[in-house]
């Protein structure tokens, strides 16, 4: 969910958009326009608060993502034992 919500700098049409976060703004989106964009202000607390209200009151939502899923916290293999890579190597390891 996080990377998917990273603000980005994207054009729809003759608009374009940008980010701005502060504890001022509210918990929804509200946008206004300067200097030929529109800004997106958002507070990213109050929001966060909202996501999580929303899913523990329905936690059956999340299962409608299909290409996103929450991670899982998973007991330790003692079978797995990393194995160390360098950067320019091929994946997978031979």
């Amino acid at each position: 969910m996080q990377h998917q919500a990273t603000p980005k700098t994207y054009t729809t049409g003759e608009i374009t958009y940008k980010w701005s976060f502060d504890a001022e703004y509210e918990a929804h989106p509200m946008y206004f326009d300067k200097d030929g964009y529109r800004i997106i202000c958002l507070n990213p607390w109050k929001f966060t608060q909202f996501m999580i209200d929303k899913i523990l009151a329905k936690p059956a939502c999340l299962k409608k993502s299909i290409v996103y899923e929450l991670g899982r916290i998973r007991e330790k293999d003692p079978a797995f034992k990393p194995k160390r890579v360098i950067f320019s190597q091929k994946y997978p390891p031979v």
